[in-house]
């Protein structure tokens, strides 16, 4: 793995952690300030998982939009189920 790819893991491994502890997406700002990094190279690498499919694309000018693919399949497996008992 090179040292890039280990980066990505990292804020992925980071994001998937977050949204265990808190419900909810990490910002921007919090992926950055635990990184100690800017939020524009936390950006890059956000495009990257993109990119790799690991994270659903984010919603420009919209707040904590950053969904791993594994918890958006999750939700949508959950409302399907909601629809086959209605």
């Amino acid at each position: 793995m090179s040292p890039e790819q280990k980066r990505h893991y990292l804020v992925y491994q980071y994001i998937l952690d977050f949204w265990r502890e808190h419900k909810k997406s990490p910002s921007l700002r919090d992926i950055a300030d635990d990184f100690r990094t800017s939020t524009s190279v936390i950006s890059y690498y956000l495009d990257a998982l993109v990119e790799e499919g690991y994270i659903m694309p984010r919603t420009e000018g919209e707040a904590r939009t950053i969904i791993p693919v594994v918890i958006s399949n999750a939700i949508d497996e959950f409302f399907r189920g909601l629809d086959r008992d209605a």
